[in-house]
């Protein structure tokens, strides 16, 4: 995942001046930079290499740029027709309250097929914010970390 531009200048802007691209067009160390101002505690990912590991087999990624500067990005994985699992929305504190997080999630569901559903893991702290954007909670989700 090299340096690359941000979204070109015919994909329209929101109100507030956030462009919004498809697949990784940011670096390992823009994403970092991204992570750190939305974590500030210091919570993974932190190494480029983490990041690269993470983005490598994604199939279903987006990002918000204020002019050069990434804000936000969505990570998920699909099979486009069925269901999507988004895996990571991170937008820069700064930015928050501004319709991003909304845009990204939008950006992801454009690529679905009609009927496809999102479902994801949350923060207590985004609870709101999903039910916000029409996301139900389902009791029946499940998690196994592997050992070692």
């Amino acid at each position: 995942m090299g340096k690359a531009a941000p979204p070109a200048d015919g994909n329209p802007m929101d109100p507030h001046g956030v462009r919004y691209g498809d697949g990784r067009c940011f670096s390992a160390a823009e994403a970092v930079g991204l992570f750190g101002r939305v974590h500030p505690e210091g919570t993974p990912p932190d190494r480029p290499e983490d990041v690269e590991a993470m983005f490598a087999h994604a199939n279903l990624v987006a990002s918000a740029w204020a002019g050069p500067e990434l804000v936000g990005v969505a990570r998920g994985f699909t099979d486009f027709r069925f269901v999507a699992y988004l895996s990571d929305l991170a937008v820069d504190r700064a930015w928050r309250r501004r319709g991003v997080g909304r845009g990204l999630v939008d950006r992801l569901l454009s690529r679905l097929e009609p009927g496809a559903k999102m479902v994801l893991l949350s923060t207590p702290e985004a609870e709101g914010f999903y039910r916000r954007l029409g996301f139900e909670p389902n009791p029946l989700g499940w998690t196994l970390r592997k050992g070692g």
